[in-house]
């Protein structure tokens, strides 16, 4: 690996100079910390003149903000530690199954970008901040929502992520963007919802197989989920039994939802239906 000051990143991997000579590189994070500088333009080159491999297995990665990109050589692996506070990832990301597993870790105000992911393996989302996947989700491991926010951003992310890989919303919410004109998405997620609620004696458990579950669901906590039509954004979170407009409470606004619906059929979650 090279740091260099001609590139606006902190670390190149497989740099050949600026001839056409190419070079291979290899980055091996086990343990310990990597910190890299924030500001415009700074984080990881993973190849410029020749291929470079970036294995991440162990530690924490904080870039601060800073992206992660690739030529066409590129190899992004990802097994254990922490990517904390990444900007864009351009690059495929494939997470490899066993060891500690991956953590893909953003403090708030943070966004990162996942543009497509592959690998047998999985990743947990902590922290407060945000993470939106854009591209191809072709990883089969489970995906494990711990706190903030991710945002599935349209039909490809939407569809591959529930195709191949199972979500675990342990915390937090899953924002499914379908302002790319994407259709169904409503309907999809309340047949999904309703496989995972079951027959209500272990509501939201994995061994009810459906694409999105809830390991921490309990008696008083579930998924609930709202469908704001107009800005064209459908939100899943991990909340409790009668938080219609999902802010976190059950309280007026959510009494004032049940009353109005009372009596009605086709009501969902939103409307003061809870129990799918």
């Amino acid at each position: 690996p090279s740091s260099l000051a001609a590139f606006p990143y902190n670390l190149v991997i497989g740099y050949g100079g600026e001839s056409t000579t190419t070079a291979t590189g290899v980055y091996n994070l086990s343990g310990g910390m990597l910190n890299l500088d924030a500001g415009a333009g700074s984080g990881i080159l993973i190849g410029h003149t020749g291929s470079g491999t970036l294995n991440i297995t162990g530690g924490v990665a904080n870039l601060g903000g800073g992206a992660i990109d690739g030529n066409a050589s590129a190899q992004f692996n990802f097994q254990g530690g922490t990517l904390k506070n990444a900007g864009n990832v351009s690059t495929a990301v494939t997470f490899l199954s066993g060891g500690s597993g991956a953590v893909l870790h953003q403090d708030a105000g943070y966004n990162t970008v996942l543009n497509d992911t592959d690998g047998a393996g999985g990743f947990t989302k902590t922290g407060p901040g945000t993470l939106t996947l854009s591209g191809t989700v072709a990883h089969t491991g489970t995906t494990v929502l711990q706190g903030g926010t991710t945002v599935l951003m349209g039909d490809t992310p939407m569809n591959s992520a529930l195709t191949n890989s199972r979500g675990d919303l342990q915390a937090g919410k899953l924002v499914i963007d379908y302002s790319d004109g994407t259709t169904g998405v409503a309907e999809a997620v309340l047949t999904i919802l309703d496989l995972s609620y079951g027959d209500g004696s272990n509501p939201f458990a994995s061994a009810n197989g459906a694409p999105i579950f809830s390991s921490t669901a309990d008696a008083m906590h579930g998924l609930g989920w709202a469908d704001d039509a107009q800005n064209e954004l459908l939100t899943i979170a991990y909340t409790i039994y009668g938080d219609a407009d999902l802010n976190g409470v059950v309280g007026a606004s959510d009494l004032g939802l049940v009353l109005t619906n009372f009596g009605s059929t086709s009501v969902t979650w939103s409307m003061g239906d809870f129990d799918y």
